[in-house]
């Protein structure tokens, strides 16, 4: 494995061109807007979408936030030239994959390294190698079915995605903090792709990435799967234990005999608790 495989990923996808447009994401020209006609569009995210027959309808993300909104003339994505035109995952072999170096990222999304020599995260660029695809939820005792799609963004969900990007980078660069995500722009898909219909865009957000390895997925579990080997859990003593403040609550039970600290996840999931349920200290 070389340094790209270490910290962007090592399931090869392939990617192939389709049709839409793409779009470049500059902050100057997207604001926060509190028009009537723009928070009448964000509610109408909250209804669900009914597709005519006895079909489910579709629900769509409806996040509770103004719309942000263009105050200037979009422009096309001109660099690198690659990201210039839609793209979208395509099964290994696939006669219309370009030749690119590309890796999952999940299910949804993927990473590709252009001719600049950085990475491109493509969030929302199909499900797996399936494309977009409908799925169709069965309903409970308490609600109907419905169904939703998969493997993409949406166009409203780009967009906000790439703004609080760039809010979050514009607030940590001062302080020398690198943000990992930088917003590039959004690939909107064209038919055959318009599984809602007009005016309801499927997207994927576009943003240089400086990796792909995440604190949970990656560092916690690896350093978890590594601790077995440093440390024998068995030869611990009380000297071992003193590592751990004294705050930190024992185990109860009769087997440890309440020496064992309690595991970061008790821990944590027992201060979240305490948080919600408005403890005192907390």
């Amino acid at each position: 494995y070389s340094q790209d495989e270490l910290y962007y990923g090592s399931v090869a996808v392939a990617l192939a061109k389709t049709a839409g447009k793409a779009i470049c994401y500059d902050h100057s020209q997207w604001t926060v807007s509190f028009e009537e006609q723009d928070l009448a569009t964000t509610l109408s995210r909250a209804e669900k979408l009914f597709s005519g027959g006895d079909s489910p309808p579709f629900v769509i993300p409806a996040i509770p936030a103004r719309e942000i909104v263009p105050i200037a003339d979009l422009k096309e994505i001109v660099h690198p030239a690659m990201l210039a035109a839609p793209l979208i995952k395509v099964p290994i072999g696939d006669p219309d994959a370009l030749p690119l170096k590309a890796v999952a990222s999940g299910v949804r999304s993927g990473l590709v390294k252009c001719s600049d020599g950085k990475w491109y995260r493509l969030k929302g660029c199909g499900n797996n190698d399936q494309g977009f695809l409908c799925r169709t939820n069965p309903g409970g005792s308490q609600s109907a079915a419905w169904k939703d799609i998969r493997g993409s963004a949406f166009e409203h969900t780009a967009l906000r995605e790439c703004f609080m990007a760039q809010e979050v980078s514009n607030h940590l660069d001062p302080l020398g903090l690198p943000c990992c995500n930088l917003p590039v722009g959004l690939f909107v898909y064209g038919p055959p792709h318009d599984l809602l219909g007009p005016g309801r865009s499927l997207a994927c957000i576009v943003e240089q990435t400086r990796g792909d390895r995440r604190l949970g997925t990656h560092v916690l579990a690896g350093l978890q799967l590594l601790l077995p080997t440093l440390i024998c859990a068995s030869a611990l003593g009380e000297s071992d234990r003193g590592w751990f403040p004294s705050a930190r609550p024992r185990c109860s039970d009769e087997e440890t005999g309440g020496q064992e600290p309690v595991t970061t996840s008790e821990l944590m999931t027992d201060m979240m608790l305490a948080k919600e349920m408005g403890a005192d200290g907390f």
